[in-house]
């Protein structure tokens, strides 16, 4: 075996730690770390306890943690995670030993610039298939004055459950964008997926107390048709509808 190979995870990561002006939060299943010495004796009637590394543009080296019982239960409460992480176990056939990267989210000082000055009206979704993991990629959008697109944050997702994008909206967001930017925020749009849009809402009061969340009205009206457009079945009536929402 080549002690030198490199995971995709592990390239991802090597890159946002030694990138200067990028922050980033990531959440881990790993149990040889030091800090997981409760981890080895759980009882079953426990949750798994999983590391954080968190690292801001203004700090040389991550900041590492636990997500303790308490902390699990405000993401999710349902235990999703946990099902999730012995699934992967099994499927990959994983030691117990192996570090496995669950989710990441980053963003870098530009965007976080941009976000500051320009996040009244922002835009969330996921995208699938862009990338070689196939993991859900979701975005965090914004419009400038000029009406430039940028993206405020990107966060590889291990799947679009809940308990995901309840980590997105209340540790990620909130740690790595500017709290500025955060205070500026009026409308948040997404589309119709209750599970991407339903942590954000309960969110609202905490850490986007000035915001409102609408659905977008593409995803709702008119997705159908457009894939239609994709296979052929739909003809010139969609082919306007794509030309008018775009």
């Amino acid at each position: 075996m080549n002690d030198n190979y490199m995971t995709q995870a592990d390239q991802l990561l090597a890159y946002l730690k030694k990138t200067p002006d990028i922050s980033f939060c990531a959440i881990f299943d790993e149990p040889d770390s030091p800090l997981f010495t409760i981890y080895k004796q759980r009882a079953n009637n426990t949750r798994r306890y999983l590391c954080t590394s968190t690292q801001f543009t203004s700090v040389v080296a991550a900041q590492e943690g636990v997500l303790d019982d308490d902390a699990l239960h405000d993401i999710d409460p349902s235990g999703e995670l946990d099902n999730y992480v012995e699934r992967t176990h099994q499927a990959f056939k994983l030691k117990g030993s192996t570090k496995m990267l669950i989710g990441v989210a980053w963003t870098d000082n530009k965007s976080r610039k941009l976000f500051a000055r320009f996040s009244e009206i922002m835009v969330a979704d996921v995208t699938k298939g862009t990338n070689n993991s196939k993991r859900p990629l979701f975005l965090s959008l914004g419009k400038t004055s000029n009406q430039n697109t940028f993206t405020a944050l990107w966060a590889f997702l291990p799947q679009q459950a809940r308990w995901a994008f309840q980590w997105v909206w209340t540790q990620c967001i909130p740690q790595l964008l500017p709290k500025e930017g955060l205070r500026r925020m009026k409308l948040t749009i997404t589309d119709g997926d209750q599970k991407e849009y339903g942590p954000f809402v309960d969110a609202i009061p905490t850490f986007y107390p000035f915001c409102q969340h609408r659905l977008c009205h593409w995803h709702l009206l008119y997705r159908g048709d457009l894939r239609k457009i994709q296979i052929g079945k739909c003809g010139h009536k969609a082919t306007i509808l794509f030309r008018v929402v775009v």
